[in-house]
């Protein structure tokens, strides 16, 4: 069991943590631009409606959130 002021280099030199590499994220393997032209051209090509979809950016904060008093 581990306890809470253990360390990665309390680890012995053979433990799994030092052999494996850091865990990464997972890859996108289409980007979100080609997954929605690909939508289009299936919905053209069955004769379907094309997909609507819209855009909406995050707001950007206001100068009031960043004051001081």
């Amino acid at each position: 069991m581990l306890h809470s002021n253990s360390s990665y280099d309390d680890l012995p030199p053979t433990h799994i943590a030092r052999t494996q590499p850091p865990a990464k994220k997972p890859t996108r393997f289409l980007s979100c631009f080609r997954r929605g032209f690909i939508q289009i051209i299936v919905a053209l090509l069955l004769a379907q409606p094309l997909p609507v979809a819209s855009f909406f950016p995050e707001s950007w904060r206001s100068p009031t959130a960043f004051s001081s008093a």
